[in-house]
């Protein structure tokens, strides 16, 4: 099977480092990840100014169209479809904007299965009015049960696969749970990812470590204000081997996205899945997600609590050798594989895929 991931950024200093990106990366290393060897061709599509090739895993290729996401004429043509062509699936990220519609009729138009995943980018202005675009698409995929709730209009089928998270990136390198340390909070800084509460809610002699491509600068000088006088550093350029070794030093992770920024602002969709606090369960690090979006599905793993708002997080930071788990880390670790871990991810993820291309046939 030869499976065509599109995706408008991908996880690269060349394009965006994010969850989101990383996202497209964990969903190819699932697919050909179980099966027999060399059975799955799992490749990624994207744009950026100068067209290229290249391979990032095994039976996984990069490749980038000249052409610029936003900017639909500007990619549109043969050097896409031709490529679109050599494929049985075609898998579309951020499927509900006009982005993922488009790309989508191209591959319907071709006769591929298209199979849409949204990761909270946004929907086409109109998509309530026009349901019927639905049909674009073979099959819907939910990576949590709050991802699912934004298929609700449309009239397709829709699958609940969790994860993926590529447990290999982040090893257990930990022995024992380490209640001295600093506090670790990782993604993307943008208003929604909540880094504010978390800073706002930090304990005195407590150290705050946030990690992430800073992409709003005005947010990221509120950060740097309210920071002051408290120990908060902002590591803005670490590579995933600088994340893993934070994670290494960490007493707790803290993810605090939230669905109102700041600002006032609102956002919808803050955290579909958030990968970030799986992988710093998959470290052995505890962790504390707040109630927004999919996060408190998190719950379900053990060494994750939820909290609701700035008061009973700054509680929680204040009793944080209270929350180490009782079982051994290993145990932490494997529970989270379970759930999210590759495997588990690609063989649903292929059933599905072989499922929808035997329905189609018929």
């Amino acid at each position: 099977m030869k499976i065509l991931q599109i995706s408008p950024t991908y996880f690269s200093d060349q394009s965006v480092i994010g969850g989101g990106e990383r996202y497209v990366n964990n969903v190819c290393s699932a697919a050909t990840s179980v099966g027999k060897p060399g059975s799955v061709d799992c490749d990624i599509l994207s744009f950026g100014e100068q067209a290229q090739r290249f391979t990032i895993y095994p039976n996984v290729q990069m490749i980038v169209v000249n052409g610029n996401p936003n900017d639909l004429p500007s990619f549109a043509g043969e050097n896409l479809d031709n490529i679109i062509v050599e494929y049985d699936v075609v898998h579309i990220h951020q499927c509900l904007l006009p982005f993922g519609l488009f790309n989508a009729a191209r591959a319907k138009l071709a006769g591929k299965i298209v199979i849409g995943t949204d990761h909270g980018g946004g929907e086409y202005a109109r998509l309530e009015s026009f349901p019927r675009l639905g049909r674009l698409f073979n099959l819907l995929h939910a990576q949590s049960a709050f991802a699912q709730s934004s298929f609700a209009q449309l009239a397709t089928p829709v699958k609940l696969i969790r994860g993926p998270v590529n447990e290999h990136h982040f090893p257990l390198k930990r022995k024992h749970y380490q209640p001295k340390g600093p506090i670790i909070s990782i993604g993307r800084i943008l208003p929604h990812k909540g880094f504010d509460m978390l800073i706002n809610a930090l304990p005195v002699g407590e150290e705050l470590r946030i990690i992430g491509r800073p992409h709003d600068n005005s947010y990221l000088d509120h950060l740097k204000s309210i920071a002051q006088g408290k120990n908060v550093s902002f590591l803005t350029t670490l590579d995933d081997e600088g994340i893993r070794v934070n994670l290494e030093k960490a007493s707790l992770y803290v993810h605090a996205s939230t669905h109102f920024g700041f600002n006032g602002h609102f956002y919808h969709k803050p955290e579909l899945l958030a990968i970030a606090p799986i992988e710093a369960i998959m470290s052995g690090v505890p962790t504390l997600v707040s109630s927004a979006g999919a996060l408190p599905e998190l719950t379900i793993l053990d060494g994750c609590i939820v909290f609701k708002d700035t008061e009973e997080l700054c509680s929680l930071l204040k009793r944080k050798t209270e929350l180490m788990p009782e079982i051994p880390l290993e145990k932490m670790r494997e529970g989270a594989i379970k759930h999210y871990g590759l495997e588990q991810f690609g063989r649903l993820y292929l059933d599905s895929l072989e499922k929808t291309q035997q329905e189609n046939k018929e």
